[in-house]
Parts: C-alpha cells; sequence; structure tokens
C-alpha cells in the first residue's frame, strides 16, 4: 500500500489526510506539537465563510465550499460545523476596493446583495458604516466551527486509521529514488510526503515565497447597540482589511487587522504574548464602525499568517515526490476542504 506522508496537522494537513485515507492511501500525520496548540494558524474555536472576494475564482470555490465540501465534512464528522443563518456585511471607501468585491460576486452570482448605507444602518443598527457609500450583504456567510472541525478530524483519522505522529520535529525531507525520508530526531519513510506545514513551511519546502506575520487578536464585548441581527463584517480599507465575527458561545465579538506582514517575516519560533499597541489600533477602528464603541476588551491571543504575494495560494510539486501546500492564510480555513481535496488528488494521481 502507497504510504503518504503529511507534514503539519494544521487544517490544511487534516484534510488533506482525510481526503487521502478515503481514496485508500495509507497515510502518517506529523506534527511538532501536541493537539490543541496555539502556535500556528488554525487553532480558535470560530472563523468567517463567506462569498464574497474580489477575485471572482475565489467565488466560484466557495460556492462549492459551501455546496458540497464542508457538507461532506459535516456528515463524515457527524456534527454542525457551519453555523448557518448567519451572514456578513463588506464596507469601505469608494476608494478601496469595495468595487472589486462588488463586480466578483455579481460575475458570479453569488448570494450577496448589493444595499446603500442608509439601508444597511437600519438593518444593522450597531455599525455606523462610517465613510462607505454602499454596503456588500453576503448571504450565504456564517461562522465556521473551527475548534470542533479540528477536534473531530483528528477523530475521524484514528478512527479511519491514519497514524498521528506528535510532537514529531522534522528538520528536513530527503528524497530518494523510490520514497522520502522524513528526517528530524526521529524519522520516517514514506512513497510520498504533503508538506502542509502552515509557518514553518519554507523551512520544509525551499523556494516556497511565504511570508509568516505574526497576528494580534481581541475579543471584544458585543457592542451596546444589540439592537436587530449582528453579523461578521469585513472592512475593505485604503491597503488595510479589518474583520470581526460573533463567537459560537454568543455575547462577544472577535476583531483584528488582517495583517500580511513586511520583509521577510516573522520567526514562528518565537512565542510571545499578543501586542497591545496592536489590539488598541484595532479598537480605535471598531468605535469609528460601531455605534457607541465596541464593549470591554475580554481577551487577546495570537495567531500566525503564512501568505504569498498577492494572496495566492501556493501548491505545487516542490519535489518529485514532495508536494507542498500553503494555503493563503485568513482566507484558508473556510477553503481548506476543497484545498486539501486537491492536494490529495495531485499526490493520489501521481502515485498510483
Amino acid at each position: 500500500m502507497t504510504t503518504i506522508a503529511v507534514v503539519g496537522a494544521g487544517i490544511n494537513g487534516l484534510c488533506t489526510a482525510f481526503h487521502l485515507s478515503r481514496q485508500g492511501a495509507r497515510v502518517v500525520l506529523v506534527d511538532q506539537f501536541e493537539a490543541g496548540h496555539a502556535r500556528g494558524s488554525s487553532h480558535g474555536e470560530e472563523r468567517i465563510t463567506r462569498s464574497s472576494y474580489e477575485d471572482p475564482r475565489w467565488v466560484v470555490d466557495m460556492q462549492r465550499c459551501h455546496a458540497v465540501e464542508w457538507p461532506l465534512l459535516e456528515a463524515a464528522l457527524g456534527e454542525m460545523l457551519v453555523y448557518r443563518g448567519g451572514d456578513a456585511v463588506f464596507f469601505g471607501p469608494e476608494a478601496g476596493p469595495f468595487a472589486a468585491y462588488a463586480r466578483a460576486v455579481a460575475e458570479v452570482g453569488a448570494p450577496v446583495d448589493e444595499i446603500d448605507a442608509a439601508e444597511a444602518r437600519k438593518r444593522f443598527p450597531a455599525f455606523t458604516f462610517a465613510g462607505s457609500a454602499r454596503v456588500l450583504h453576503d448571504r450565504s456567510a456564517g461562522v465556521l466551527a473551527a475548534g470542533a472541525t479540528m477536534r473531530g478530524l483528528c477523530r475521524w483519522l484514528e478512527r479511519a486509521g491514519v497514524e498521528l505522529r506528535r510532537p514529531f520535529v522534522v528538520d528536513h525531507i530527503e528524497s530518494r529514488a523510490d520514497g522520502v525520508e522524513i528526517a528530524g530526531p526521529e524519522r520516517l519513510s514514506a512513497d510520498f510526503a504533503v508538506v502542509a506545514a502552515g509557518p514553518w513551511a519554507r523551512r520544509l519546502a525551499p523556494g516556497l515565497a511565504v511570508r509568516p506575520a505574526r497576528q494580534h487578536v481581541g475579543y471584544w464585548q458585543l457592542p451596546a447597540a444589540k439592537a436587530g441581527h449582528f453579523p461578521a463584517w469585513v472592512h475593505l480599507g485604503l491597503g488595510e482589511l479589518h474583520y470581526g465575527l460573533p463567537t459560537i458561545e454568543g455575547g462577544a465579538m472577535k476583531a483584528a487587522f488582517h495583517d500580511h506582514g513586511a520583509g521577510p517575516g516573522d520567526d514562528p519560533g518565537e512565542d510571545g504574548p499578543p501586542s497591545g499597541d496592536a489590539i488598541d489600533a484595532v479598537e480605535s477602528r471598531l468605535c469609528e464602525w460601531f455605534t457607541g464603541g465596541p464593549g470591554p476588551l475580554l481577551r487577546r491571543e495570537t495567531c500566525f499568517y503564512t501568505n504569498a504575494e498577492g494572496d495566492r495560494f501556493l501548491a505545487g510539486w516542490t519535489g518529485e515526490r514532495v508536494y507542498s501546500l500553503s494555503a493563503c492564510s485568513g482566507h484558508a480555513f473556510k477553503l481548506a476542504p476543497l484545498t486539501g481535496r486537491r492536494a490529495a488528488e495531485a499526490v493520489w494521481l501521481r502515485a498510483r
């Protein structure tokens, strides 16, 4: 039986292992940390899912995820992972990327309505929509149960006979004529390898042009103006993007600045607390966009983005038997059932 090693047990590694196992491969999944760690990109209990993007190709992919991939995962894991009935609003100045988002969803025919700011304030009175003439109301959006997805996938993989090894530190991957050697303090031989190591991917897949960037995330009590429904939201500014979403347990809002980072990026090996300055900067913007401002700050956390130029997804062969997957962070979780499927299909096609 063909053995495929998946390096990295974040959401993309788990989804790739899920699809490989369903195709009949023997899968060994390794990660340098124990389950439930908070050092990478996939921890936390919730993420936004939505159709609205500036690129029609991503809008099309999200229609596939909403209609096929997430329902498949829910059926396999036996639990609700997408809290539907939610929605999201996208707003920002006309000089920003708003128009590109509006064109893309209209081109694809996604379930997204364009409304003027006055109507948006009636529907969502917690928002000021300051500086926005138009608002996109994304009716397909919702909240993903991210933590439940990660835990459920681990349980499913264990039941399916996938071998999960952690902590398993990988220093490098050696290609041989007949397979690969996953090398570190321990060693693992396999026929093929998939590298889905998030911010550590560029060390294991030389030439992968990605930039890790530490993110600083805050959780605030929901704004005082609670009348009406409180949706997820994205502010499309001039060269900046902020986002927020209601937490699954209710009563709080997760919000952050979507930071692409600069220069060579941050070292994922260095662990540190969230930046108070970064959280304060987000809160100052929340005061502009929410009636009466946000409620008190409840807690803060960090995670990592691993992005390529232009928010591209990097997925392909970086060696004869090594496939590397670096899905653009900030968008990766909601698309992972599809990107994991595509990685698994590419590797299985070559393996056979």
